[in-house]
């Protein structure tokens, strides 16, 4: 494991757009620069994670990437449900907030603790454990698996909390 730590915001920002790090793809050499590129390229695709730029997000994956919740038990394969996935997530919450916990990678693997908060206003979870109305919080640790510098899999376990109105 390495010990890159970089906040999101840090080494990719905002203005790092989908295209210069898919530009990257095949210039990383050495261990830490594959490193630093995995970071980056889950870096982008979080700050792109929105309704308005969802297809730019996708860019950042494989064709048949694999978006999966064990503990919900759902599985998203390919872009297409996965794509749908997020569109349902965004028409049916409101008041969606981020913050970043921490992140670290290997080439292969970055590893992204956070936490979500929102309001659910409709069906936006598939076996989702809060109803319709609830204020969610929601401690997420999600594992990104890297393959020809694209996101292949997406694994996130929840931990879901209700809070008060």
């Amino acid at each position: 494991m390495n010990d890159l730590q970089t906040p999101c915001a840090g080494s990719a920002r905002r203005a790092d757009s989908v295209d210069a790090i898919l530009s990257r793809r095949s210039s990383t050499e050495s261990y830490e620069e594959r490193c630093q590129y995995a970071l980056d390229l889950v870096c982008v695709y979080l700050q792109e994670e929105s309704a308005q730029r969802l297809e730019q997000c996708l860019r950042l994956c494989a064709f048949d990437a694999v978006w999966e919740a064990p503990l919900r038990n759902v599985s998203y394969d390919g872009l297409a449900a996965i794509g749908a996935n997020y569109q349902k997530f965004f028409r049916n919450v409101r008041d969606l907030r981020f913050a970043l916990v921490e992140q670290f990678a290997t080439p292969e693997r970055v590893f992204v603790d956070s936490c979500v908060s929102f309001t659910m206003i409709g069906d936006a979870f598939d076996k989702g454990p809060l109803p319709v109305g609830a204020h969610a919080r929601v401690r997420r640790l999600n594992t990104f698996h890297i393959a020809d510098g694209l996101i292949r899999r997406v694994t996130g376990y929840e931990i879901w909390e209700q809070d008060a109105a």
